[in-house]
């Protein structure tokens, strides 16, 4: 029916590609291969959620209801500085599965299937359910138990940088 050319596709074909690889198509497409490829490797982010969990836990005991003195609040900084330092670790886990996933963008990249940033971005779109349990989860284990500063706005600004930091530092 239709002709094909040397590389075996026809002439209407190069037009269907051109239509369905938009941006935002390539971005909607790729978020959900993100999200299928992490419910189908849920031992990668189970770890990642335990190893996170468990060290905020940790640290939960170990700054155990800090004063509200001076001493106290080097200890609060502290505290907030050591969380920071445990998001690090998990990442140590994430070497094996960027490298594998590293040939699939370099190949589909070459091939013009998909642009690297619609990856990037799909990618980081994707994580972030992820990112909000274990934001929660590592909130609950440390804050109260620690006895940080108590009030909405307080909590509020904690958990949206907490998730912040676990976005950004998961995501590198």
């Amino acid at each position: 029916a239709d002709s094909k050319n040397a590389e075996g596709t026809g002439a209407g074909d190069a037009v269907a590609l051109e239509a369905i690889n938009t941006g935002w198509s390539e971005f909607c497409l790729l978020t959900k291969r993100h999200l299928l490829c992490q419910w189908r490797n849920p031992s990668y982010s189970f770890m990642r959620m335990c190893v996170s969990v468990g060290a905020s836990f940790i640290l939960g005991v170990l700054f155990f209801q800090i004063p509200q003195t001076v001493n106290g609040a080097v200890f609060s900084i502290a505290a907030i500085f050591f969380l920071a330092f445990v998001l690090v670790i998990p990442m140590q886990a994430a070497v094996i599965p960027l490298i594998e996933d590293r040939a699939v963008l370099y190949r589909e990249a070459v091939s013009g299937t998909y642009s690297r940033f619609s990856y990037g971005l799909g990618q980081l779109t994707a994580d972030i359910p992820f990112h909000v349990i274990n934001t929660i989860l590592m909130f609950v284990s440390i804050y109260y138990m620690a006895g940080l500063r108590q009030g909405a706005e307080y909590v509020g600004y904690f958990i949206f940088m907490l998730f912040l930091a676990n976005w950004v530092v998961m995501s590198m």
